[in-house]
This record gives structure tokens, C-alpha cells and sequence, in this order.
């Protein structure tokens, strides 16, 4: 169970030794949560963030669903990007719903797309859409964003 804080099960920032094969399962994230399924890193860190699982999460009315950032807090003394940039790849989102005020962000670098994400059985109710930047071979047909108006998904730079 997660309740107020930035991240239920936050990864990053600092990923350059890598993160590989982490399910998060059968958690609730509690009203005032910032975003239960959230990645950040810059571009200076580098590493691997690959074959995870975020599967049966339910919001309660968190500030967004989604906060993938790899460009997170950039501020100076900004550090040169690393000899091979972050790379963000194959991770499963299945069975996650609630109420959320947005859907949030997925964005990748224009250098090192995130790859590989997959949406599977996932129903939200958002104020505010899902902004997706720089993502390759995502499959979001498994997901389903009710939203007041307007488009449920923006895509920039998505393949």
C-alpha cells in the first residue's frame, strides 16, 4: 500500500549499475500519491532499465497514473550526457485502474527511445490526458483512458 509520497514504486533516479527482472504486484496506491508507476533518470546516468512488471495496482485518486521522465530534473549544473544514454525497455503495465488527475507522462529521449511497453487490461478516469514523447514499439491497446475531453493519449514522436 502507498500513500502520500512521489513515486509508489519509483525507480531511478540514479539507474547507470542498471535495474532488471522487478515485478511490483497487488498494490493500492492511496489518494495524494504523486504517480505509482514511475521511472526517472537523465541523461547523464546511463544504464539498463528492462523486464519489468507493474501488474494489479489500483489508485485512488492519485496526481497521475503514469511519470516515465528521462530528462527528470534538469537543472544546472546540468552533466554531460553519458557515452550510452538510458535505456528504458520491455516493461508490462496489466490490471492497473483508478481515478487519477492525469494520466501523466512517458518520455523518453529523442536518442534512446523507451521500447517495448505494453498495456494490458488497464481502465482509468483521468482530468487530464497521458503525454507520450519518444517511445518505440509500444502497444497501448490495452489501455483505456476515459478523459474530460479531448484525447485520452497524445503521441509525439511514438512508433
Amino acid at each position: 500500500r502507498f500513500a502520500y509520497g512521489h513515486g509508489g514504486a519509483a525507480m531511478g533516479s540514479e539507474v547507470s549499475g542498471g535495474i532488471r527482472n522487478v515485478t511490483i504486484r497487488n498494490c493500492v496506491a492511496d489518494a495524494g500519491q504523486w504517480a505509482p508507476v514511475r521511472f526517472k533518470s537523465q541523461p547523464s546516468r546511463g544504464g539498463v532499465v528492462e523486464n519489468i512488471t507493474y501488474e494489479n495496482i489500483k489508485i485512488i485518486d492519485a496526481r497521475m497514473a503514469f511519470d516515465f521522465n528521462l530528462e527528470w530534473r534538469m537543472v544546472p549544473p546540468i552533466a554531460p550526457p553519458a557515452k550510452v544514454l538510458t535505456k528504458v525497455r520491455n516493461v508490462k503495465v496489466i490490471n492497473v485502474s483508478g481515478k487519477v488527475a492525469a494520466g501523466g507522462t512517458i518520455h523518453g529521449l529523442k536518442d534512446s527511445p523507451i521500447e517495448g511497453l505494453v498495456f494490458k487490461n488497464c481502465v482509468l478516469e483521468a482530468d487530464k490526458p497521458l503525454v507520450v514523447e519518444n517511445v518505440r514499439h509500444a502497444d497501448f491497446s490495452g489501455l483505456k483512458i476515459t478523459v474530460k475531453s479531448g484525447e485520452p493519449i497524445i503521441q509525439t514522436n511514438v512508433q
